[in-house]
């Protein structure tokens, strides 16, 4: 009898084995393509001049017309915005005299302007029109969308529904069948632009032939699903 209480006590004592949990991970992807509807460009303007005073009076000058132009052409004054201003001085050095130090020759000013450009047919003649006013500086063009989130939950639908897919593939050849969704997680990726970002130092012509071309609205998710006999 004692015997058997021992061994009840210790039957009891053991935890009972869970039986483990099968699942399947998978990755879906999705790529959705849309027109964009905006575009962002980054316009600067560089002045030099004798002082530091002369080159921001003249800098000033030139980037408060250039803010007119762009909102007489329909560019809204909430989406202008400066994104950089510098100061530098400039030297030089007295070729005879290489042993001494460069001296201060005259003070640069830059300035750099983001634009959101919403109509984009006008695009093309706004870089004109401004470049042709002063703005001596182009560091980039980008396309994007003012709501993406049309497209983007398209395209996290679709990766669900590719990642359905890609699970009852592997699990039907596995001689399984596929349960309920255990866990969902986003890889978060930027929208792709059509093509690579412009970049040059300057633009002369009244009118600049512009093609925005489509965008790619991509989502990727991982999805773990249960095993089902």
């Amino acid at each position: 009898m004692r015997l058997l209480l021992i061994l009840s006590f210790i039957a009891l004592a053991i935890p009972a084995v869970a039986e483990t949990e099968r699942t399947i991970t998978v990755q879906g992807q999705a790529e959705v393509s849309v027109t964009p509807d905006m575009a962002t460009l980054q316009l600067g303007v560089i002045s030099d001049g004798a002082t530091a005073s002369a080159a921001l009076t003249e800098n000033s000058e030139t980037v408060a017309q250039m803010l007119s132009l762009l909102q007489e052409n329909g560019v809204a004054a909430e989406d202008i915005q400066t994104s950089n201003l510098n100061l530098n001085p400039l030297y030089v050095r007295n070729s005879a005299r290489q042993d001494q130090p460069p001296q201060i020759s005259g003070y640069r000013v830059s300035n750099t302007v983001s634009v959101q450009v919403k109509d984009l047919d006008r695009l093309g003649d706004i870089i004109g029109i401004v470049t042709e006013n002063g703005v001596n500086q182009f560091y980039g063009l980008n396309f994007g969308l003012r709501d993406s989130d049309v497209a983007m939950n398209q395209a996290r639908q679709e990766a669900v529904a590719d990642a359905r897919a890609r699970a009852e593939l592997y699990v039907q050849a596995a001689g399984a069948a596929v349960g309920p969704v255990m866990s969902i997680s986003e890889f978060i990726q930027q929208p792709v632009g059509p093509g690579p970002t412009m970049q040059m130092q300057s633009m002369e012509r009244a009118a600049v032939p512009i093609a925005e071309g489509q965008m790619d609205i991509r989502a990727t998710v991982t999805v773990v699903y249960s095993l089902a006999n």
